[in-house]
């Protein structure tokens, strides 16, 4: 099934169209699905973002977390602030700086209210027991000066990436202490990690953008491989069942895994873009991609096998965040004007 158009006298099929909904055009992306063992055509929503606003006056909306119950932190750069929304993004009160920090790398929630923040230029970590209303400094994790990475295994266990020696450090009482498990061979960073659950986490790294997996709540690690000849490898994300998406750099490349981690394919590139620095899970294989240098958003609606470009996110350079806050609602966070952007849809 296809629809045509009479373009210039001609008659063409088109993949792209908009109707109107509620008063408004509205695109919609033509997707070929499996349904129940046949290829069926799906017309399908793509939304549209809207611009929620710039956090202050900062230059980078770098991370983002969400606590549930519409509560969502973030991270920014130049200033080292925590802002906080209670409304799902609609809304945002600056919390507060992070000692002398300027940058936010990452957030992580352990639930119950409790969050840690990983920081630059010293490497700290910092510690929330009231859903980032107040911060305590823990410290700086050895001699490093970047906390990329942070990721909860449950039961009080972290795990955190580490820059410019890249180091995995783990604590075991929920941030209060830590102890550092290993280099991860000759790189420099550990830009993401993702827990694949009952001890399975995988890292990525820089500059040589390889995969490492720990079958042992980060105990110790395997190289698994470099994806392609990349850089960094920038972002993970889990689709549950042993499937994983990794984001790369500097060619925005999209790999794969179904066997979690131990074994990569490369995808697509996503248009021309350089880096892949976030990726978002929605549920029912449907997966979004924010990326760098302009700025744009695509979209997966089959686990990540192909992909389509939504739209840039106004004049920004980099997404380099993405949180579902709940079903139906996305946020992404920006630069160069550190803008945080909102997407609501119909699951």
């Amino acid at each position: 099934m296809s629809i045509k158009a009479n373009i210039g006298g001609v008659w063409k099929a088109i993949n792209n169209v908009k109707v109107n909904i509620n008063g408004v055009w509205k695109q919609v992306q033509k997707y070929s699905a499996n349904v129940d063992g046949v290829w069926k055509t799906v017309w399908q929503y793509l939304g549209d973002w809207s611009l929620i606003q710039r956090l202050g006056s900062e230059n980078y909306a770098y991370s983002l977390c969400s606590l549930g119950s519409g509560v969502v932190l973030a991270g920014t750069d130049p200033t080292g602030q925590i802002y906080k929304s209670t409304d799902s993004g609609d809304n945002w009160s600056l919390i507060g700086r992070l000692g002398s920090e300027t940058r936010v790398y990452s957030l992580c929630s352990l639930g119950s209210g409790i969050v840690l923040a990983g920081t630059y230029p010293t490497g700290q970590v910092y510690k929330s027991t009231n859903s980032g209303d107040s911060w305590s400094l823990i410290g700086q994790l050895g001699s490093e000066t970047r906390v990329h990475s942070l990721v909860s295994l449950g039961g009080g266990i972290v795990l955190a990436g580490t820059g410019a020696n890249g180091k995995i450090y783990k604590s075991t009482d929920s941030g209060d202490n830590w102890s550092l498990i290993q280099g991860l061979g000759s790189e420099s960073y550990v830009f993401s990690l993702v827990s694949l659950g009952s001890g399975i986490v995988l890292a990525g790294t820089g500059i040589n953008g390889k995969v490492y997996k720990s079958t042992n709540s980060g105990d110790s690690w395997s190289l698994i491989d470099q994806l392609g000849s990349e850089n960094y490898t920038y972002s993970f994300c889990s689709l549950g069942s042993g499937i994983v998406l990794a984001g790369t750099y500097p060619t925005g490349q999209v790999y794969k895994s179904t066997d979690s981690g131990d074994s990569w394919s490369l995808v697509q590139r996503l248009g021309s873009e350089e880096g892949i620095p976030s990726l978002c899970y929605l549920g029912g294989g449907i997966v979004l991609a924010g990326t760098g240098n302009t700025g744009q958003i695509y979209k997966s609606v089959d686990s990540g096998d192909s992909w389509s470009l939504v739209q840039r996110l106004g004049d920004e350079t980099y997404v380099w965040t993405l949180v579902s806050p709940s079903t139906g609602i996305v946020l992404a966070g920006t630069s160069n004007t550190g803008e945080i952007y909102k997407y609501v849809y119909v699951p």
